[in-house]
């Protein structure tokens, strides 16, 4: 008896508080109901009706890929010269280190090329020990010394830099470089040829929308978004083997590069 005299008061309170709430809800429903009206009424586009018609758009869209590679005769080289000495003393091992390098700038600087340019890139000396069944302990018996020059010659005729390579390694070996160790072909300017082959990756990308859209029987509307980064040159290299023998002939060989690009089209339906 107890229990459904609570029961019963518990009913009562909620249907209180249904009733006292009721109205606010009811108008607030209303209220909306209302906004929305005018707010159609006045043209003034909806949130919910953006969001429905940014979805349909976005799901009408074509998403294609595009690539191309250019080729490009290389303009510029790069070989890395050294000059090693060993000596009995460290400051006779470094002052005939010294007069080599200096040697080698002159040479350089002599061939009168306006785009040489010179870097040192390393110097390295170490100590030379005993190394004969008599020494029992670590003993130097002399120095060696090392310095690495980087040569690099840019906006050279294409057709010439082949030939301006073995000028350059030739020059260096008679001015004292005993060490070659590798040689490089490469592009001055190669923004021009990552810009162009983005241009062609675009291009191929639209080709490819195009064809899909027509077979589907739609129509290429606009860009939505493109995505792409080109690749970086690829310089040619040769081997130290092949720098050193530079009086020989050296062709260049060809430098390429290569885009990627995606792209999303929207597209009508004719």
């Amino acid at each position: 008896m107890a229990m459904q005299l609570i029961t019963s008061r518990i009913g009562k309170t909620l249907l209180n508080i249904v009733s006292v709430f009721a109205p606010t809800l009811s108008n607030a429903a209303q209220a909306g109901e209302d906004m929305g009206q005018a707010a159609t009424a006045t043209g003034a586009p909806s949130k919910v009706r953006a969001t429905v018609l940014l979805e349909h758009r976005l799901s009408e869209l074509i998403t294609t890929s595009g690539q191309a590679t250019v080729v490009s005769q290389p303009d510029a080289l790069r070989v890395d010269l050294g000059v090693e000495v060993r000596a009995r003393m460290l400051t006779q091992a470094r002052d005939e280190l010294a007069t080599k390098v200096e040697q080698l700038t002159q040479a350089m600087k002599a061939l009168g090329r306006e785009n040489l340019s010179m870097q040192t890139s390393e110097i390295r000396i170490s100590p030379l020990y005993d190394e004969s069944e008599e020494a029992q302990l670590p003993r130097i018996v002399g120095y060696r010394a090392r310095i690495t020059m980087t040569i690099t010659l840019e906006d050279v005729d294409p057709a010439k830099v082949g030939a301006e390579a073995v000028v350059v390694v030739d020059t260096g070996v008679d001015a004292g470089a005993n060490i070659v160790e590798g040689l490089s072909f490469f592009l001055s300017h190669p923004e021009q040829a990552r810009e162009r082959a983005l241009k062609l990756a675009v291009a191929d990308a639209e080709r490819s929308a195009k064809t899909m859209a027509e077979a589907a029987g739609l129509r290429i509307d606009a860009v939505h978004d493109v995505n792409g980064t080109p690749e970086r040159p690829m310089p040619i290299m040769f081997s130290d083997e092949l720098a050193l023998r530079a009086s020989l002939k050296i062709e260049p060989g060809e430098v390429t590069t290569t885009a990627n690009v995606t792209v999303r089209y929207h597209f009508t339906r004719p």
